[in-house]
Order: C-alpha cells, then sequence, then structure tokens
C-alpha cells in the first residue's frame, strides 16, 4: 500500500459500569470517573515497503503526562517478508524470521512494557515457543481518598508452550514461572514502596482455545 492512510481510535470506559473489565473500578457502584484513550495516526509510504507512522495519543491515565496529547513518530523499515523493524516513539518492535521455522519477535513499549518471544514452528498446525514478558495493569478502587489515586499491579514472566492452529480453531498450552510481582496504591511508579504489597513468585500454566470465522 503506497497511499497515505489516516486512522482514528477512542475508546472512553465508564468506572460506573458493573463490570470487572480492566482499567476500571474494583467497586463501580462508588466511582464516578471514566478512562478515555484516543488516537489518531497517519501512515507515509516511504519506497515501495517501508513508512512513516505520525501519531497523537491522548490518555487522562496514561503514565506520563497524563491528560496531554503526545505526539509520536516511528519509522518502519522492511526491506522483505522476513525482516520488519519499527523504531521510534510511542513504540518500537522487531519482528525477524533468520530462517523458514524461526521467529523472533521483540516489543517496547514506554516506560515498563516489555514482549520478547521466539517461536519454532515444529510442522505447519504446531509451533512452540518461549519468551518473557513485562506489563502491568492498574484499577481504580472505590473508597480512595486521592481521586487520583489507582491500584498497580506489576508483573514479569518467563513463559514456554505450543500452540495448535486449525483453519478455525486454535488451542494453546503455556507455563512458567511469574516474578517480581506487586501491587501498590500511588500516582504514578514513583510511589512503588507505598502501601506496597509483594506477591511470591510461582509457577503458572494456563490454556486457551481459540474460534475464528
Amino acid at each position: 500500500m503506497n497511499s497515505r492512510s489516516p486512522g482514528a481510535c477512542v475508546s472512553r470506559i465508564l468506572t460506573r459500569k458493573p463490570s470487572f473489565r480492566r482499567r476500571e473500578c474494583l467497586f463501580p457502584e462508588s466511582c464516578g470517573r471514566s478512562s478515555v484513550r484516543a488516537t489518531l495516526f497517519l501512515r507515509v509510504p516511504q519506497g515501495e515497503r517501508d513508512a512513516w507512522f505520525f501519531t497523537l495519543n491522548y490518555s487522562n491515565y496514561q503514565e506520563y503526562f497524563a491528560g496531554v496529547p503526545i505526539p509520536g513518530i516511528d519509522y518502519v523499515y522492511s526491506p522483505s517478508d522476513r525482516f520488519t523493524l519499527a523504531i521510534g516513539f510511542p513504540f518500537n518492535s522487531l519482528e525477524w524470521r533468520p530462517f523458514e521455522k524461526l521467529t523472533v519477535q521483540l516489543t517496547y513499549v514506554p516506560v515498563r512494557s516489555v514482549r520478547a518471544r521466539l517461536t519454532y514452528q515444529l510442522f505447519r498446525p504446531l509451533r512452540v515457543y518461549t519468551g518473557f514478558d513485562w506489563d502491568d495493569d492498574w484499577y481504580l478502587r472505590a473508597g480512595r481518598h486521592e481521586r487520583d489515586h489507582r491500584l498497580f499491579y506489576y508483573e514479569k514472566r518467563l513463559t514456554g508452550g505450543l500452540r495448535f492452529d486449525l483453519r478455525h480453531v486454535g488451542f494453546e498450552v503455556s507455563g512458567g514461572y511469574a516474578f517480581d510481582r506487586f501491587y501498590f496504591e500511588g500516582v504514578s511508579y514513583k510511589h512503588r514502596n507505598e502501601n506496597r504489597i509483594d506477591i511470591q513468585p510461582g509457577p503458572f500454566v494456563v490454556g486457551r482455545v481459540s474460534v475464528r470465522f
């Protein structure tokens, strides 16, 4: 695609709704605040395969400069179907197939979101993988004394698994070890040593079934 491609994405989560979705109130009936996210983007082709991505991101609860629209720019370099590199701000990623059955994937989103995965295709429907994830989540706790305080959760994981994909259904089993995980309440990561609860590291197992139409 060699034409400019604009786009937009807007989401609003009303914390009054009786739901336990990500980034909503733990007890929604007593909360009255919304989480709003919006992204505008423009893709500008550069040659046959490369492109510039210009973005404008807004969130009233983002980790840095909350409530301020933040511009971003990334350059996507893709000399072949085997190699794609996106570098810039706010995201960086790499997908590389050094040979046909092996795929290397790396993703970094500021400030503390990292994903690394190595996937090997044993035969066409069956793949095995190993990886590392560092991510977080947050919630608005009912009854909090400070309106801007959130309940944060951080975790790191080492994972291994296998995935079996047919045309309309996929099966996945994975397991690993979760560590460096903790909860804390505050405005941002700088308050991680206040009102903190550390969770012991330990193993985990996950099974998934996905259906596609």
